[in-house]
C-alpha cells in the first residue's frame, strides 16, 4: 500500500488539530497523514468504523479521527450486507484496550498481509492519540469540578449564565436560575466536625445530579450553598424541580439525623431580570426568604417591576440580615431573638425606629466578642461628637451616628476562626477581613432612600486613608465622604485604646499621638485636631481615661 508522504494529524479534541506524529518506514522516513484512511477505503471498497471504551464527553473527540464515507456502499456496509472480508485489530495504550478498529470490504481476501501490518501500525498511533483525547478531557473535566463534591464550579456556572443569557434572546426561549442553601447545616460542622460535614454537602451533590436533567448546570457556589441554570425552562418547571429536591432532601434518611433541610429561590429570565447579575439577586434573595421563612421552603419572585422589586427588597433586608444574625449565633443564648424581632419590624423604616432596630443588630455583632462589644456604640458617639465639633447640622450628625453604628455590620460575612482569632491575622485572613466593608455596603444596598443611601457610602469607604492607601477603592482626600473621613478616626482610636485577644490597648495619650503622626496619610488633619477637641470638650481625667459621655 502506497502512502502518501505528509505529516499525520489527529485531533485531540473537538476542533482541535494539535497532534504532529511520523514513523520510519523501510530505509527512509515516510509520514502517515489523515488522507490516508481515504485511499484505503477506496483501494479495498472498505468501510472503517471503531468501537471504543470511553465517557461520553470524549464521543466527539474519537469521531473526529474517522471519515466515513456516506455513499450507497457505505450504507450498504455498514449495515453489514454484503462484506466479504473484515478486520478488527485493538486500539491500546501502555496495555490498556482503549477500543477496537473494525474494517469490512466487498472484496474476497482483501487484506494481504503488508496491509495488515501497516493497519497494526496505524492502529497504535491511533491508540496513543486517543489517549491523548482522553487525557486533554480529563484535564479540562478537572478545571471546572469543584474539588470536594464534583459539581462544576462557581467560575463556571457563571460562565454558563453569561453564555446563556446572551444566548435566550436569539432563541426567544426563557431559562431560571435556582439558588439553595442548606439549613442547618452550621452545627454539622460545629458538633461532628469538617469532614462529617464535607459527606453531608457530596451526599446533597450527588442528591442535586441525580435528579436534574442532563442539560442543567449544577454547581456548588459556595460553602453550603448550590446553584442550578435551567436553560429555556419557566419559573413554574424551575420551582416543580426545586420542591422535587426540597422533598427529596427533607426526607432523606441520611440527612435526617443532622436536621438537614434545604431552602430555595427561583428567579427566570426575562419575568424577573434583564441581566446575569439580576436573575442571581433575585434567586439569591428568594433563597434568603425562605431560610427566613423557618426554612425547608421554595420563594419565588413576584413579576419584575418597579413596585415588586421595591417590596421585594424590602422583604430581602429583614431576611438576609435576620438569617446572617441567625447563623452567627446559632450555637449562642436565645436572647438575641428579640434583637432579631425588633430588627425584621423596622429595618425598612426612617428615624428613631430604624435607630432603634439598626442599635440592636449592631449589639448582637458586638457582644459576638467580648473584646470588642460596645465598640459601634462608641465609634458612634465619638463621631458624633466630631460632627458638632465643625458645625454639621443635626440631621447629618443623626445620620453618622447610624453609620457609626452600622460601619461593622459587614462583619457578618467574615469567619469566626477570622473575626475572633487570638493572634495577628495573615495575609490571607487580612484580606478576608478587609471585605467586612463591601460586605456591609451590600447588606445595607436594598435600603437605597436617601439618608441610608448616604450611610452606606460611609460604611464602605470607613477604612480608605486620606493619602489614597486605603481599601476598598484607594479613594484621596476628599474624595472620601466627610462621614467616613470621621469614622475612620474614631475607629481606629476605639481600636488602639481597647484590649484585644492578641495586644494590650494603649493609653489615651499613646492614641492620640499615633492620631498626629498619620495626619494627612491615614486621617484627614483637620478632623483629627477636631477629635482633638471634641475630647477636651468631653474630658479626659488626670489618668488619660476618657470619661463616658452620657
Amino acid at each position: 500500500m502506497k502512502m502518501p508522504a505528509s505529516s499525520t494529524r489527529n485531533s485531540d479534541a473537538p476542533g482541535t488539530w494539535r497532534c504532529l506524529t511520523s514513523w520510519d518506514a523501510g530505509p527512509r522516513r515516510c509520514s502517515i497523514r489523515a488522507s490516508c484512511w481515504r485511499e484505503f477505503v477506496r483501494k479495498f471498497a472498505a468501510l472503517l468504523a471503531m468501537t471504543w471504551f470511553a465517557p461520553r464527553p470524549w464521543t466527539q473527540a474519537a469521531k473526529s479521527l474517522w471519515w466515513r464515507p456516506k455513499s450507497a456502499m457505505g450504507k450498504r456496509l455498514s449495515a453489514g450486507a454484503g462484506a466479504k472480508s473484515a478486520l478488527s485489530l485493538p486500539l491500546q495504550f501502555s496495555g490498556k484496550l482503549l477500543g477496537v478498529l473494525s474494517i469490512a470490504s466487498f472484496q474476497e481476501h482483501a487484506f494481504a498481509e503488508q496491509d495488515v501490518l501497516t493497519l497494526s501500525t496505524l492502529a497504535d498511533q491511533l491508540g496513543v492519540h486517543l489517549h491523548n483525547a482522553h487525557a486533554f478531557q480529563s484535564v479540562k473535566e478537572e478545571a471546572i469540578k469543584d474539588g470536594l463534591t464534583g459539581l462544576k464550579t462557581h467560575r463556571y456556572f457563571m460562565e454558563a449564565l453569561e453564555s446563556e443569557w446572551r444566548r435566550s434572546p436569539r432563541t426567544a426561549k426563557p431559562f431560571s436560575v435556582i439558588m439553595m442553601d442548606l439549613d442547618n447545616f452550621k452545627p454539622v460542622n460545629d458538633r461532628h466536625g469538617h469532614l462529617e460535614g464535607d459527606k453531608v454537602l457530596v451526599h446533597v451533590a450527588q442528591t442535586l445530579e441525580a435528579n436534574s436533567r442532563q442539560s442543567n448546570v449544577v454547581a456548588r457556589y459556595g460553602g453550603d450553598e448550590f446553584s442550578i441554570l435551567m436553560p429555556e425552562c419557566t419559573a413554574e418547571q424551575a420551582e416543580i424541580l426545586a420542591e422535587r429536591l426540597r422533598a427529596t432532601v427533607s426526607a432523606d434518611p441520611s440527612l435526617s439525623p443532622y436536621g438537614i433541610t434545604a431552602s430555595f429561590g427561583i428567579a427566570a429570565f426575562p419575568m424577573h431580570g434583564t441581566t446575569p447579575e439580576e436573575i442571581l439577586r433575585v434567586a439569591d434573595a428568594g433563597m434568603y426568604l425562605a431560610k427566613h421563612e423557618a426554612g425547608n421552603g421554595v420563594r419565588v419572585a413576584s413579576t419584575h417591576t418597579e413596585t415588586t422589586k421595591e417590596n421585594w427588597e424590602q422583604e430581602l433586608v429583614k431576611a438576609y440580615l435576620g438569617v446572617a444574625v441567625k447563623r452567627m449565633f446559632a450555637t449562642g443564648p436565645e436572647t438575641f431573638d428579640q434583637y432579631l424581632k425588633r430588627f425584621r419590624e423596622g429595618a425598612v423604616e426612617t428615624g428613631p425606629s430604624l435607630m432603634e432596630t439598626v442599635t440592636s443588630l449592631a449589639f448582637a455583632i458586638d457582644a459576638k466578642d467580648h473584646y470588642t462589644q460596645g465598640h459601634s456604640q462608641t465609634v458612634s458617639r465619638l463621631a458624633a461628637q466630631i460632627g458638632r465639633e465643625i458645625g454639621m447640622p443635626e440631621s447629618e450628625i443623626e445620620e453618622l451616628r447610624l453609620a457609626g453604628i452600622l460601619h461593622d455590620v459587614g462583619k457578618i460575612g467574615v469567619p469566626e476562626t477570622v473575626l475572633n482569632k487570638p493572634a495577628l491575622l495573615t495575609a490571607e485572613e487580612y484580606e478576608v477581613m478587609k471585605s467586612h466593608a463591601v460586605m456591609g455596603w451590600r447588606i445595607l444596598e436594598p435600603l437605597r432612600a436617601k439618608p441610608v443611601d448616604r450611610i452606606r457610602w460611609m460604611v464602605r469607604h470607613h477604612h480608605e486613608h486620606f493619602d489614597g492607601t486605603g481599601y476598598p477603592d484607594g479613594l484621596q482626600g476628599e474624595a472620601i465622604p466627610l462621614g467616613a473621613r470621621i469614622l475612620t478616626i474614631v475607629d481606629s482610636y476605639d481600636t488602639m485604646v481597647s484590649q484585644r485577644a492578641y495586644k494590650i490597648g494603649r493609653t489615651v495619650p499613646e492614641a492620640l499621638a499615633e492620631l498626629e503622626r498619620c495626619k494627612g496619610t491615614q486621617f484627614d488633619a483637620s478632623l483629627v485636631e477636631a477629635f482633638v477637641r471634641s475630647l477636651d470638650a468631653a474630658g479626659v481625667d488626670a489618668d488619660g481615661e476618657l470619661q463616658k459621655a452620657n
